[in-house]
C-alpha cells in the first residue's frame, strides 16, 4: 500500500506496471502427480489494465512476450501452448507433460529408465502410453541436442 501511495503522490502510478510471479517451489514427489501444483501465478498490474484471467494454458517462456505484447502497441499476445514440458525437480528425474484441456502425464526420464508414473485427462491408458512415448522421445531429442554443445 506504501508503494502504491508513494507512486500515486508522484504522479508515476499511471506509468508503472507491476509483475508478480513464482515458481512453484514443491519438492515432495507426491505432488508432483497433480495438476494444481504446476499452476503458477503471474499477475500484471497497471492503471490500464482491467481485471482478468486467462486460463490458457502457458508455458514461462511465454512471459516476454505477454509482457511485450502488454508494454508495446501492436505487438500480439502469444497463442497458448499446446503442451508445456516442466524438468524437475532437480534430482528426480521426473518431466511433466501438461495438455489442454485437462492433460497431465508424469514421466520419469532417466538414463537407464523411462516410463510413465501416472496420467490423467487421457481417454484410456494405451492413448496415455502412446502419447507419453512421443514425449519422451521429444525429451531425450531435446536433451540430446544440448547435451552436444
Amino acid at each position: 500500500d506504501a508503494v502504491l501511495a508513494h507512486l500515486a503522490e508522484t504522479g508515476a502510478l499511471e506509468r508503472t506496471l507491476f509483475v508478480l510471479t513464482s515458481d512453484h517451489g514443491i519438492r515432495e514427489k507426491d505432488d508432483q502427480r497433480r495438476r494444481e501444483t504446476y499452476r503458477l501465478p503471474l499477475w500484471f498490474y497497471a492503471a490500464d489494465l482491467d481485471s482478468t484471467q486467462d486460463q490458457r494454458l502457458r508455458s514461462h517462456v511465454d512471459f516476454k512476450d505477454l509482457l511485450f505484447a502488454h508494454a508495446f502497441a501492436g505487438v500480439p499476445e502469444p497463442a497458448a501452448s499446446p503442451f508445456v514440458m516442466v524438468v524437475g525437480p532437480t534430482g528426480t528425474a521426473f518431466v511433466t507433460v501438461l495438455t489442454e484441456p485437462n492433460g497431465l502425464l508424469l514421466l520419469q526420464a532417466r538414463e537407464d529408465t523411462q516410463r510413465l508414473v501416472r496420467a490423467e485427462g487421457y481417454p484410456s491408458d494405451a492413448v496415455a502410453s502412446a502419447t507419453a512415448a512421443d514425449y519422451l522421445r521429444l525429451f531425450e531429442d531435446y536433451r540430446g541436442y544440448f547435451g552436444k554443445l
